[in-house]
């Protein structure tokens, strides 16, 4: 598979491959089971439990995978992103073919003015918003018809850290669900 095709079939985001923010289908024919539809249609009608919705996204979520990823991977999706203004649209998004350069040229300005080869925290950020904030901003707002939806995002770093940014899953430090001491 050429890359054109790879990045924008889905497979991939920005520098990570196949992980898209959306919940693992349960057997409806289990009692205990929770999720049984896909999401987005669900909570678009309203078929969820109607209590108030806490969501949010850290800042740099992708950051927590960029150690994962080689090199040369995070290299070629950043030249790939630089190729052609498309490239940043997903096929996810309901843009008009011809209209897809200037959303791009819109997502290029925002992210950064050079590059996403030269510039990785841009690449960081870019991958962040297509895998986990995008989606998390829909769903909060198809809620926000049936319910009180609470949208946050974590960017803050304690005195002293030397992170460069709030990854994925570090809310559950400040939760309490985790430790990142080790005892």
């Amino acid at each position: 598979m050429d890359l054109q095709n790879k990045f924008k079939s889905g497979e991939s985001f920005g520098f990570m491959d196949g992980i898209t923010f959306k919940p693992v289908l349960e057997n409806d024919f289990d009692d205990d089971a929770f999720v049984t539809e896909p999401m987005h249609g669900a909570v678009l009608d309203g078929r969820f439990n109607l209590v108030p919705l806490l969501i949010g996204f850290n800042s740099e979520e992708s950051l927590l995978f960029l150690a994962t990823t080689s090199k040369e991977t995070v290299k070629e999706r950043a030249e790939f992103l630089d190729k052609n203004l498309t490239n940043l649209v997903s096929d996810y998004l309901n843009v008009a073919e011809e209209d897809k350069e200037t959303v791009g040229g819109g997502f290029k300005r925002r992210y950064n003015y050079s590059s996403f080869t030269e510039d990785r925290n841009a690449l960081i950020k870019y991958t962040t918003d297509e895998v986990f904030a995008r989606s998390t901003f829909r769903q909060a707002e198809c809620a926000s018809r049936y319910v009180p939806v609470y949208l946050y995002e974590l960017s803050w770093l304690p005195d002293g850290s030397t992170d460069i940014g709030v990854p994925h899953a570090r809310f559950m430090v400040f939760m309490g669900w985790i430790s990142l001491l080790h005892n």
